[in-house]
């Protein structure tokens, strides 16, 4: 309950302390620190002021992740791709999935604008 009491500049001054005891851990490894470099460099990008704290946010989160080794890439992209497919139960419609993710189609958007729309045309036969 102490904590209710006690302004809030030191506990902006602990917040700070811990930010800096998380900056410091973890490797500094330069191509995370690359990558890190190139999502801040998107984020300034970004003009709605929530998106661009939720991307920053995000970065910060990457970099760490990537420090502690339990950032997924390679062969984990690729299945997780395939894996929001698996939502369809009918295997028609999963099957539509799957070939929007290899590429099939149209895509349109971005992340930065709030999401990519893969969209595919089938013509299917009249019963």
């Amino acid at each position: 309950m102490t904590l209710a009491l006690m302004s809030p500049v030191p506990l902006a001054a602990i917040a700070l302390i811990a930010a800096g005891a998380a900056h410091g851990a973890g490797k500094a490894d330069p191509a995370i620190t690359a990558a890190f470099q190139r999502e801040l460099a998107a984020c300034q990008k970004i003009a709605d002021a929530d998106a661009h704290r939720n991307c920053r946010r995000e970065a910060y989160a990457a970099r760490d992740q990537a420090r502690r080794g339990e950032l997924a890439a390679g062969a984990d992209f690729e299945r997780n791709k395939f894996a929001r497919c698996e939502a369809h139960k009918d295997p028609a419609e999963r099957g539509y999935c799957e070939r929007r993710m290899r590429g099939e189609g149209k895509v349109s958007g971005s992340v930065e604008g709030g999401g990519i729309l893969r969209e595919l045309t089938v013509t299917v036969p009249a019963q």
